[in-house]
C-alpha cells in the first residue's frame, strides 16, 4: 500500500494548563520527509509523507507532561471526550459530570509531571 500524506496531532498543547517536559514521536516505517509546524488553531502538527510502498504503519508516541492545574474539573468537556477515539456529536457538559472518568489515580498528584506513551499500530 502507497501512504498518503499524513497529519499527526499528538502533541499536547505547551500553555498555562499544562507544560511538556519531553515528547517523541516516532514513525515507521520512516517517512521520505517531515515537516513539523503549528496550524491556524495553535495546535502542533507534524506533517509525513513516503515515497515506497508499505505494509505497516506504526505511530509511538512518549511524552512528560506536567499538569498546572490547581483542581481537575475546572473546564468543560463533552461526555464522550472521555472515551478515545474522540467523535464529538453532543453538547459540552462539565467535567464535573464525569468525575468517575477523570479522577486521578492515587499515586498521580497534580504537582508531579505524568508520563504517557501511546503506541498505535495499522497493519
Amino acid at each position: 500500500v502507497r501512504l498518503n500524506t499524513q497529519q499527526l496531532r499528538f502533541h499536547p498543547r505547551d500553555d498555562g494548563a499544562e507544560h511538556v517536559i519531553e515528547h517523541n514521536l516516532v514513525v515507521r516505517p520512516t517517512p521520505a520527509g517531515r515537516y513539523d509546524y503549528v496550524d491556524l488553531k495553535g495546535n502542533r502538527v507534524t506533517e509525513v509523507w513516503f515515497d515506497q510502498d508499505t505494509d505497516y504503519f506504526d505511530i509511538e508516541v512518549t511524552m512528560r507532561v506536567e499538569t498546572l492545574r490547581r483542581k481537575l474539573d475546572d473546564f468543560l468537556l463533552a461526555p464522550d471526550a472521555v472515551i478515545l477515539p474522540i467523535f464529538s456529536s453532543m453538547p459540552i457538559c462539565s467535567a464535573r459530570d464525569r468525575t468517575t472518568a477523570l479522577t486521578p489515580s492515587p499515586q498521580s498528584s497534580p504537582a508531579q509531571p505524568i508520563s504517557i506513551r501511546w503506541i498505535f499500530s495499522l497493519t
